[in-house]
């Protein structure tokens, strides 16, 4: 997989996940979000989507096993996304997460709770 459909993907996933937390929560969220990243050396630090994929992506022929992407919550106007790859060795594409199938590594996670700006 070439990094620009990894970053479609992953833009595509993180929508999925923004518009399953709407859905469980019964709200408008923004659609627009930035990541707080976990894992790949970095430890919480937010940053813009295309960071992220600077960190994320590994090669065209391997990933992490899975990547969970989690709505954390909404501040300033924009959707945090807690994302986090899996510590397994690097796989394959064909033997990432894929589930559902086309998702690659992606993994949703729906949150318990959402909060605005860390208040509930």
């Amino acid at each position: 997989m070439q990094k620009d459909d990894f970053k479609k993907l992953f833009e595509r996933i993180a929508n999925e996940a923004v518009k399953a937390t709407e859905k469980s929560f019964d709200r408008t969220i923004p659609h627009d979000c930035i990541v707080e990243l976990h894992g790949t050396g970095v430890s919480g630090l937010e940053m813009p989507v295309s960071d992220a994929i600077d960190h994320l992506y590994l090669d065209a022929d391997t990933s992490y096993a899975v990547i969970d992407i989690e709505v954390k919550y909404v501040k300033n106007g924009v959707t945090v996304l807690f994302v986090r790859p899996s510590s397994h060795a690097p796989v394959p594409y064909n033997q990432t997460w894929y589930s559902p199938e086309g998702n690659g590594p992606f993994k949703v996670i729906t949150p318990m709770h959402l909060t605005d700006n860390g208040k509930p």
